[in-house]
């Protein structure tokens, strides 16, 4: 792995490590201030309604808290106090190494962690005095994933656009820092997530008191959590990029992400879903079918849409998002089951990898795609299997394609 120069970004692979995109902020289903929250995808303005994770994801990237800030652009979901949050320290990783490996170095540093109001300029940067801030200063101990408190919990304004932003307070930061681990994607879309602008969600980095020009990572999304007092949760809860255990779609190889409709019922007209052609010409067929596979709709998505190529975990990824438009809406129903299958003929070969949810280390449902997981099977639909852990354990039913539905 190398160091990118400038702004102290380093690439890596697999569920894993690389480089940037845009995340889906979420709110849990419940009274938040004036009103209760009944979108899934609610927590912050949308570029069209959406139900599912509507997060592209291909690997992780971690942005050096030492001569330069980190900053993580979102808008409030609802209005009350946050009293705790969860951020990725890539420097756990390596924790029982003292030397400097481009994720920390030294003792790890001081993080000064705030909530910052916007500037409200077109830029959308950080400005004026905190909100509230506390200090971490025992960065080399504990998980990756860590928990913060505020000692003096700010309140945030529903629809308002605020700034979690890290500053290594250290005396000498360039020899003790850690770094903040995002979400990247290889090929960076407009916006960076297909579900939500890029100014309500953003990675900043950059001090101008330092001389360094503040800018927005184009490729990276944030990791984070916010936990309001009243309950409610916001933030982007995925975790990991399994691109190194991808799930073939040929055949009688097929995938599928299987949900129970959790918070509300929803009325769709069209699904995107991101996936890899490998080989071969023929169409993704998209199947949204009942539980018990009565078919509702069934549909196919070009070959051209998606470009061929061999699926790699550097800038040669050819990843793409395909929609498919259903012929008429169709009404997901609150607690009933469904499945959306994604199959290809025999002599075509089409990859999906899943994307890992927090739910292990303090996440919650809505912050991931909480209503369901992603499986594959290997004998045209008669048996199916959760995804496998690069390196780790198979049929996992923690991880989700990566999909959406357009809703009304």
């Amino acid at each position: 792995m190398a160091a990118l120069l400038g702004m102290g970004l380093m690439q890596g692979c697999g569920g894993s490590t690389a480089s940037s995109a845009n995340a889906v902020a979420q709110v849990s289903n419940q009274s938040a201030g004036s009103g209760t929250v009944t979108s899934h995808n609610s927590a912050m303005p949308v570029v069209k309604g959406s139900y599912g994770p509507g997060v592209q994801f291909d690997a992780l990237n971690n942005a050096q808290i030492a001569e330069a800030d980190v900053d993580y652009r979102f808008r409030a979901a609802v209005s009350d106090a946050v009293q705790t949050f969860t951020w990725y320290d890539a420097f756990g990783k390596n924790r029982d190494r003292f030397g400097c490996d481009g994720y920390g170095c030294g003792t790890g540093g001081a993080a000064e962690i705030c909530i910052y109001p916007d500037d409200n300029t077109p830029d959308h940067l950080w400005t004026g005095s905190p909100l509230s801030c506390v200090t971490d200063s025992d960065l080399r101990n504990g998980t990756s994933l860590r928990s913060e408190r505020f000692p003096d919990p700010p309140v945030l304004v529903a629809g308002t656009l605020y700034h979690l932003h890290w500053h290594n307070s250290d005396p000498n930061p360039a020899q003790n820092y850690v770094s903040v681990d995002d979400m990247f994607v290889w090929n960076a879309t407009t916006p960076r997530q297909p579900a939500i602008p890029d100014t309500d969600l953003a990675v900043l980095i950059g001090n101008r008191s330092l001389g360094i020009e503040t800018r927005a990572i184009l490729t990276d999304s944030p990791i984070f959590q916010l936990n309001y007092a009243n309950g409610a949760v916001q933030g982007q809860g995925y975790i990991e990029s399994w691109i190194d255990s991808p799930a073939d779609i040929s055949g009688a190889v097929q995938v599928r992400e299987q949900f129970t409709v959790g918070d509300a019922g929803r009325v769709v007209t069209s699904v995107s879903v991101r996936v890899n052609r490998a080989s071969g010409n023929g169409p993704l067929t998209v199947t949204l079918a009942t539980s018990s596979g009565a078919i509702i709709e069934q549909g196919t998505i070009s070959a051209s849409t998606f470009p061929e190529g061999a699926l790699m975990d550097d800038a040669s990824n050819t990843s793409t998002w395909g929609a498919y438009t259903f012929a008429t809406p169709h009404a997901l129903i609150l607690g009933q089951s469904y499945q959306l299958t994604l199959s290809a003929p025999a002599g075509t070969r089409y990859q999906a990898y899943g994307i890992r949810k927090g739910s292990l280390y303090s996440f919650k449902a809505p912050s991931f795609f909480g209503d369901g997981y992603g499986q594959f099977s290997a004998d045209n639909g008669l048996n199916w299997t959760g995804f496998t852990q690069p390196g780790g354990t198979s049929n996992r039913a923690d991880a989700d394609i990566q999909f959406y539905f357009a809703t009304q």
